[in-house]
């Protein structure tokens, strides 16, 4: 940092971020974070999440972490629930089907071929 104006800028830029993470209502996206899923990549996972919503401008949708769902073979595990309460669970998501869910679930309402449980 060498300025307050730097300071400032990276506080508004991280309150962004974690107002996409804390949106109330709309489509949750729940990234499992156990340490098994920490381990086969969920926060890098989670991470392409965010930035995939904050690029499309998806102001609907937030993003959640939760802990083990107790399929540990199964890691990175997302899971999409809709405002209705619909959920459905993607299995062995990568940073790319991070991003298919936000364009091809959330963006587009179709269910992501090949990822589910």
């Amino acid at each position: 940092m060498k300025s307050l104006s730097e300071l400032q800028e990276l506080k508004e830029k991280t309150l962004q971020e974690i107002n996409l993470r804390m949106q109330n209502g709309g489509t949750k996206i729940v990234v499992c974070m156990g340490t098994c899923g920490i381990a086969a990549g969920a926060r890098e996972t989670m991470r392409a999440i965010v930035a995939e919503l904050k690029n499309k401008n998806v102001n609907y949708a937030s993003v959640l972490l939760s802990g083990c769902d107790g399929n540990c073979e199964e890691e990175p595990v997302v899971k999409v629930i809709e405002p209705t309460g619909e959920e459905t669970v993607y299995v062995h998501v990568d940073t790319e089907g991070g991003k298919r869910i936000v364009n091809e679930h959330v963006i587009a309402h179709k269910v992501v071929d090949g990822m589910t449980r």
